[in-house]
């Protein structure tokens, strides 16, 4: 229970809803948080209703109400006690500004009429019954349809949503209106609550049914063609579709045309997604930022004069997803996709940057493994890895506050390699398995919150264990799965993030400045 004061001196609680059983279960026991909120009602109103004390009667007599002046009567108590709860919202709103009293404010009383069980059913009654309902469940099913395989699935996933919301309100509130971490905002946690609910009821569907895992790359790639238009309108960049091995990739470029005798930096970035779902158009928000951050990090370690001399670029690299496609066809992309740069864009190996996020950065580290073994001479600049999958051993420890569930990781094992139970066939899919040795110098991020935080632990461990000394490992307290890839009004702390990693692309880059042309038919020879 948390006790609020307002500038009245009143005491008003909330309770935490931590007596409220989990998504799933058929009754909702609120009777705490009715019982806080009547005791907010009678503080705040000095009067009593005679329609709450004849409604009260009536219910203590037990068996449903007989009569139309009893339902009346019942209507007129509901009035009554939304109505004695302004007071209770107006000492809310002066815990918050002007402007964020009355969000607060609705939010609040969402709350209580939720915490009601004859409100809720009147609420829900009203949302999902008739003509009306069957229009939500069908907006619903269209909106989730990457998750869910019917309307139904989809008003028992937006139950789960609410109740997963008003919990994670509650409490906020009861902090303080802080966040569950300092570094974390409201929106964030809201976020991470919608991502880990869907992934606890529908998580192995979507990652190992290609049906649903191409509905969720379709959504992905709308939101991301909407979100990265605006991101690079504001950024002044413009992204670029090209199509090669039959599959879509986008660059990101700048509107300033480039200068005759600057040299061109790449950063070949790949997705992540567990292997399945994302596509490259959901990155362009984040590769703005990323070509931002380094184009600083130029003039912070370079100079302005030096920084004008490169002319940064993102190329986000697309892959054949599981589960239709299966390893090695992954990594497979990944090296055709980077070797296509070198070749066609006329391109040193020591202009590119390989970088990716989760299954994406586990497909990074199988391309450079690979392009060493075959063409040691390829082997780019170097290569940052943000919260690396790189381990198939399947032994993560269950994080709660990651957007990765136990059922995630699970599935995403059984959907990528077809010799998951035999660690001999593992190969470069499970690089912490793997000589690290003669590569280029790795950028390892990740979050102590992360689910497969051990993943990048492990890959550190094993390359100092085989005497390398050329990587750096940047830990980030409190942060979850794929932490910088959010924009920074979601997750400030997201840009501290891309800052260290532009920072060391910089430094890998500096002493290649004066590197002539490249020719990759020379090189092979």
């Amino acid at each position: 229970m948390y006790h609020v004061k307002g500038s009245s001196g009143l005491h008003q609680q909330f309770t935490t809803m931590a007596a409220i059983p989990p998504a799933g279960e058929a009754k909702w026991h609120s009777s705490a948080c009715v019982r806080s909120a009547d005791e907010a009602r009678s503080m705040a109103s000095p009067t009593s209703c005679r329609s709450c004390a004849e409604a009260k009667a009536m219910e203590g007599l037990g068996g449903e109400a007989p009569t139309e002046s009893f339902a009346l009567s019942r209507g007129l108590h509901d009035a009554h006690q939304l109505e004695t709860t302004d007071t209770m919202l107006a000492s809310v709103g002066r815990l918050q500004s002007p402007a964020k009293s009355m969000p607060w404010a609705l939010t609040t009383a969402l709350l209580l009429v939720w915490a009601d069980p004859h409100r809720r059913y009147k609420f829900l009654a009203l949302l999902l019954g008739g003509a009306s309902g069957a229009v939500v469940l069908k907006v619903l099913h269209i909106a989730m349809r990457g998750l869910c395989n019917n309307p139904l699935e989809g008003a028992y996933l937006l139950g789960s949503l609410l109740y997963a919301f008003g919990k994670t309100v509650v409490q906020y509130m009861a902090r303080g209106f802080k966040p569950i971490f300092p570094q974390w905002t409201l929106r964030f946690e809201l976020f991470r609550i919608f991502i880990r609910v869907g992934m606890e009821l529908h998580g192995e569907r979507v990652l190992g049914d290609e049906s649903y895992a191409a509905i969720v790359r379709e959504q992905s790639e709308w939101f991301g063609t909407f979100w990265g238009r605006r991101a690079c309108r504001k950024a002044g960049k413009r992204y670029e579709p090209v199509t090669i091995n039959g599959l879509e990739h986008i660059w990101l470029r700048s509107l300033t045309p480039r200068k005759p005798n600057s040299q061109r930096l790449v950063v070949l970035y790949a997705h992540g997604g567990g292997f399945a779902i994302m596509s490259p158009r959901l990155y362009i928000h984040f590769s703005n930022a990323l070509c931002s951050f380094i184009e600083k990090e130029l003039v912070r370690q370079l100079g302005p004069e030096a920084a004008s001399k490169v002319h940064v670029e993102i190329f986000l690299a697309n892959y054949r997803k599981v589960p239709k496609y299966s390893y090695p066809t992954q990594p497979q992309d990944i090296v055709k996709v980077y070797e296509h740069l070198l070749y066609h864009e006329n391109l040193n190996p020591s202009q590119v940057v390989l970088a990716g996020d989760s299954a994406g950065a586990g497909l990074i580290m199988s391309a450079m493994l690979r392009e060493r073994r075959e063409k040691p001479q390829f082997l780019p600049l170097c290569a940052a890895l943000l919260c690396p999958y790189v381990d198939l051993t399947g032994d993560e420890i269950p994080s709660p506050n990651c957007i990765l569930t136990p059922e995630c990781c699970n599935a995403v094992l059984k959907a990528y390699h077809p010799s998951i139970e035999d660690p001999t066939k593992w190969g470069d899919a499970s690089s912490v398995h793997c000589d690290l040795r003669n590569l280029p110098p790795v950028f390892v991020q990740t979050g102590d919150l992360d689910s497969i935080h051990q993943h990048a632990l492990r890959l550190v461990a094993k390359a100092k264990a085989d005497g390398v000394t050329n990587w750096e490992f940047d830990l980030h307290k409190t942060m979850p799965h794929v932490f910088p890839i959010f924009p920074a009004w979601f997750l400030p702390h997201a840009d501290v993030a891309i800052q260290k990693t532009a920072a060391f692309i910089v430094r890998q880059l500096r002493p290649t400045l004066k590197t002539s042309g490249f020719s990759p038919a020379a090189m092979a020879a």
